[in-house]
């Protein structure tokens, strides 16, 4: 091959999903990258389904490279649309993958934490067991599978988790809007993990890309985790959001208090509290429907201080409003 062609072909990015948070976060870089000639596609530019559209555009252009964010990202929803979230989430890196191995191209596959959805007591590794739950979960890891199927010696499985930007829909935002119309706002405590800046996410990308000359093949194929640094409940990332933007609101509480819980068995909650008590924390008992309740004068106690301090199987979190807390498996993603 020309050095003429390599540079033409070391020249062009394709991405995919341009219009969600990811992929505006990679705009908003591009022009940083001037050895990269970037072809931004949203959903209405390519469907990612559309086998004719992908491979006319592979015809078009010599792409070296090629960033899928598009996704199906409705969770809820995907349980009333299972077809749709397997058409974009599954079928179309297929297509992509497909398209990229029949050209010579490198694809890099957005997936996400979901994939794992179990709970454990330290960050996932990227050769832990799967264990999706649900339809959207279920329709990535398909995704993923397609990829290592249809493109193994050049594709790259990124894995992410709690994705924000000021782009899209997603938890800050939400909080931001509900922060500044509303006194009290109820937030879930029952999952640990990292909220993911997704500029920094885009960066990672850009900069691996524009390196990749220097790396070995075998470094730029495979499953990666990409997160910032740091753990929090749902929780925990609602009071910081609230107090970086100083918003009216005065409260954030749990949904649940611990006998609402589902899937929690109190057989572990001695074995917790004797590991509290250990630490230095008083803990004293309110009755089965409020739950344990934890007091540590003069902090309050989130789910980070007891995942680092003690690290046990299930997390325990009390509320800013003091009435109660709940419980759940530890999750760290």
């Amino acid at each position: 091959m020309s050095s003429s062609k390599k540079q033409s072909l070391r020249n062009n990015i394709l991405v995919t999903g341009a219009a969600g948070q990811l992929g505006r976060e990679l705009q908003a870089l591009a022009a940083g990258f001037p050895c990269m000639t970037f072809h931004f596609k949203d959903s209405t530019q390519l469907d990612i389904c559309d086998e004719a559209a992908i491979l006319s555009l592979f015809k078009a252009v010599p792409f070296q490279w090629c960033i899928n964010c598009a996704a199906y990202t409705a969770v809820d929803k995907a349980e009333a649309e299972p077809e749709a979230a397997f058409r974009v989430n599954a079928h179309g890196p297929m297509l992509l993958a497909r398209a990229c191995r029949e050209h010579e191209a490198r694809l890099v596959h957005i997936s996400s934490d979901y994939v794992f959805h179990t709970g454990q007591n330290r960050p996932f590794r990227e050769d832990d067991s799967t264990h999706p739950q649900g339809v959207y979960a279920k329709s990535k890891l398909a995704g993923e599978d397609a990829l290592r199927r249809e493109h193994p010696a050049g594709g790259m499985i990124v894995r992410s988790s709690w994705v924000y930007s000021e782009y899209g829909h997603n938890f800050v935002k939400t909080m931001l809007r509900l922060g500044a119309e509303k006194d009290q706002v109820n937030v879930v405590c029952d999952q640990i993990g990292t909220p993911t800046y997704a500029r920094d996410l885009a960066q990672a990308l850009l900069h691996m890309i524009a390196g990749a000359d220097d790396l070995s093949p075998d470094l730029l194929r495979g499953i990666y985790h990409y997160s910032n640094e740091g753990a929090a409940s749902w929780y925990d990332f609602a009071l910081a959001i609230m107090e970086l933007a100083q918003n009216k609101t005065r409260q954030v509480i749990h949904q649940k208090d611990i006998s609402e819980n589902q899937g929690i068995s109190y057989k572990y909650l001695d074995q917790i509290i004797a590991g509290l008590k250990s630490s230095g924390l008083t803990v004293s008992v309110s009755g089965k429907k409020s739950g344990y309740r934890l007091t540590r004068d003069p902090e309050q106690i989130t789910v980070y201080d007891i995942y680092t301090a003690f690290n046990p199987e299930l997390a325990i979190v009390e509320c800013l409003s003091g009435e109660g807390i709940c419980a759940k498996d530890s999750r760290c993603a």
